[in-house]
Protein backbone atom coordinates (compact mmCIF):
# COMPACT_ATOMS: atom_id res chain seq x y z
CA UNK A 1 0.00 0.00 0.00
CA UNK A 2 1.30 3.61 -0.36
CA UNK A 3 0.09 6.51 -0.84
CA UNK A 4 -0.40 8.67 -3.81
CA UNK A 5 1.42 11.98 -2.57
CA UNK A 6 2.84 13.20 0.47
CA UNK A 7 -0.15 14.69 2.14
CA UNK A 8 -2.10 11.46 0.59
CA UNK A 9 -3.25 9.20 3.35
CA UNK A 10 -2.96 5.39 2.36
CA UNK A 11 -5.88 4.21 0.70
CA UNK A 12 -6.96 2.04 3.21
CA UNK A 13 -10.45 -0.31 3.59
CA UNK A 14 -11.87 -2.68 6.03
CA UNK A 15 -10.94 -5.23 3.52
CA UNK A 16 -6.87 -4.71 4.49
CA UNK A 17 -7.01 -6.66 7.25
CA UNK A 18 -3.37 -7.56 7.16
CA UNK A 19 -2.61 -4.07 6.69
CA UNK A 20 -4.69 -2.79 9.58
CA UNK A 21 -3.25 -5.47 11.81
CA UNK A 22 0.16 -4.57 10.76
CA UNK A 23 -0.29 -1.05 11.41
CA UNK A 24 -1.90 -1.41 14.96
CA UNK A 25 0.58 -3.90 16.16
CA UNK A 26 3.40 -1.09 15.76
CA UNK A 27 1.18 1.34 17.76
CA UNK A 28 2.42 0.27 21.58
CA UNK A 29 0.15 0.36 24.53
CA UNK A 30 0.69 3.20 27.10
CA UNK A 31 1.69 7.09 26.89
CA UNK A 32 4.83 6.42 28.21
CA UNK A 33 6.06 4.17 24.86
CA UNK A 34 4.78 5.87 22.72
CA UNK A 35 5.91 5.54 18.88
CA UNK A 36 6.84 9.04 17.51
CA UNK A 37 5.32 10.18 14.30
CA UNK A 38 8.51 10.31 11.77
CA UNK A 39 9.23 6.01 13.46
CA UNK A 40 5.90 5.26 12.24
CA UNK A 41 5.36 6.91 9.00
CA UNK A 42 8.56 5.43 8.16
CA UNK A 43 7.48 1.69 9.07
CA UNK A 44 3.94 2.16 7.06
CA UNK A 45 5.46 3.57 4.15
CA UNK A 46 3.36 6.73 4.76
CA UNK A 47 5.54 9.43 2.68
CA UNK A 48 4.87 12.60 5.40
CA UNK A 49 3.67 12.87 8.68
CA UNK A 50 0.64 14.44 7.40
CA UNK A 51 -0.11 11.67 5.40
CA UNK A 52 0.55 9.93 8.36
CA UNK A 53 -2.15 11.84 10.36
CA UNK A 54 -4.38 11.47 7.51
CA UNK A 55 -4.34 7.48 7.78
CA UNK A 56 -4.79 7.70 11.55
CA UNK A 57 -7.72 10.30 10.92
CA UNK A 58 -9.42 7.57 8.55
CA UNK A 59 -9.00 4.96 11.47
CA UNK A 60 -10.54 6.96 13.92
CA UNK A 61 -13.39 8.66 12.56
CA UNK A 62 -14.22 5.70 9.81
CA UNK A 63 -13.43 2.56 11.64
CA UNK A 64 -13.49 3.25 15.11
CA UNK A 65 -9.95 2.23 16.21
CA UNK A 66 -8.65 4.34 19.27
CA UNK A 67 -5.36 5.35 18.42
CA UNK A 68 -4.09 8.05 20.91
CA UNK A 69 -1.81 10.88 20.55
CA UNK A 70 0.47 12.88 23.00
CA UNK A 71 1.90 16.31 21.88
CA UNK A 72 3.88 16.78 24.73
CA UNK A 73 7.05 14.73 25.25
CA UNK A 74 7.75 12.23 24.76
CA UNK A 75 4.90 12.19 22.40
CA UNK A 76 3.67 10.08 19.65
CA UNK A 77 0.82 7.59 18.91
CA UNK A 78 -0.07 4.84 20.98
CA UNK A 79 -3.03 2.93 22.17
CA UNK A 80 -4.18 2.13 25.92
CA UNK A 81 -6.30 0.24 28.19
CA UNK A 82 -6.27 2.54 31.06
CA UNK A 83 -9.35 4.99 31.38
CA UNK A 84 -7.23 7.79 32.40
CA UNK A 85 -5.57 7.84 29.43
CA UNK A 86 -8.43 7.72 27.30
CA UNK A 87 -10.32 10.60 29.80
CA UNK A 88 -6.85 12.65 29.32
CA UNK A 89 -6.63 12.30 25.27
CA UNK A 90 -10.47 12.64 24.73
CA UNK A 91 -10.45 16.03 27.02
CA UNK A 92 -7.40 17.36 25.10
CA UNK A 93 -9.72 16.53 21.53
CA UNK A 94 -12.52 18.51 23.53
CA UNK A 95 -10.48 21.24 24.37
CA UNK A 96 -8.70 21.56 20.97
CA UNK A 97 -11.99 21.32 19.46
CA UNK A 98 -13.78 23.96 21.79
CA UNK A 99 -10.34 26.46 20.88
CA UNK A 100 -11.19 25.67 16.98
CA UNK A 101 -14.61 26.77 17.35
CA UNK A 102 -14.13 30.25 19.51
CA UNK A 103 -11.48 30.78 16.95
CA UNK A 104 -14.28 30.29 13.75
CA UNK A 105 -16.70 32.45 15.75
CA UNK A 106 -14.15 35.40 16.61
CA UNK A 107 -13.53 35.13 12.56
CA UNK A 108 -17.12 35.39 12.34
CA UNK A 109 -17.27 38.30 13.96
CA UNK A 110 -14.66 39.83 12.24
CA UNK A 111 -15.74 39.23 8.99
CA UNK A 112 -19.00 40.53 9.61
CA UNK A 113 -17.59 43.76 10.98
CA UNK A 114 -15.13 44.41 7.95
CA UNK A 115 -18.69 43.53 5.58
CA UNK A 116 -21.05 46.06 7.35
CA UNK A 117 -17.77 48.36 7.21
CA UNK A 118 -17.57 48.00 3.75
CA UNK A 119 -21.09 48.22 2.76
CA UNK A 120 -21.38 51.69 5.38
CA UNK A 121 -18.49 53.59 3.55
CA UNK A 122 -18.44 51.91 -0.25
CA UNK A 123 -15.03 51.13 0.03
CA UNK A 124 -13.86 47.94 -1.15
CA UNK A 125 -12.02 45.36 1.94
CA UNK A 126 -11.20 42.46 -0.82
CA UNK A 127 -8.38 44.44 -3.00
CA UNK A 128 -9.12 42.98 -6.04
CA UNK A 129 -8.75 45.14 -8.93
CA UNK A 130 -9.02 44.88 -12.67
CA UNK A 131 -6.08 46.25 -15.05
CA UNK A 132 -7.97 49.65 -14.91
CA UNK A 133 -7.94 49.99 -10.82
CA UNK A 134 -11.43 49.29 -10.67
CA UNK A 135 -12.57 46.96 -7.71
CA UNK A 136 -14.40 43.27 -9.32
CA UNK A 137 -14.73 42.05 -6.27
CA UNK A 138 -17.19 43.49 -4.54
CA UNK A 139 -20.58 45.64 -4.96
CA UNK A 140 -21.26 47.09 -8.43
CA UNK A 141 -21.70 50.55 -6.58
CA UNK A 142 -18.21 50.60 -4.58
CA UNK A 143 -16.55 53.29 -4.46
CA UNK A 144 -13.32 52.51 -4.70
CA UNK A 145 -11.10 54.99 -7.09
CA UNK A 146 -8.75 54.24 -9.35
CA UNK A 147 -5.85 55.38 -7.26
CA UNK A 148 -6.64 52.23 -5.01
CA UNK A 149 -3.47 49.81 -4.07
CA UNK A 150 -2.63 48.08 -7.06
CA UNK A 151 -0.69 45.36 -4.98
CA UNK A 152 -3.89 43.61 -3.90
CA UNK A 153 -4.18 45.53 -0.68
CA UNK A 154 -7.23 46.83 0.38
CA UNK A 155 -6.96 50.35 2.49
Amino acid sequence: MEADNKTQPLKVRRQDKDFIRKFLSLIPFGRAHAIKPERLARLTDHKSIRSLQKTNEIFRNNMGVCILSAAQPPGGFYQSNDPSEVREFIKTLENRGNKTLRAAESAKAYLRELEQNSIATGYCIYGGYDPAGECVLCDPNCKEKPSAPTDGKSK
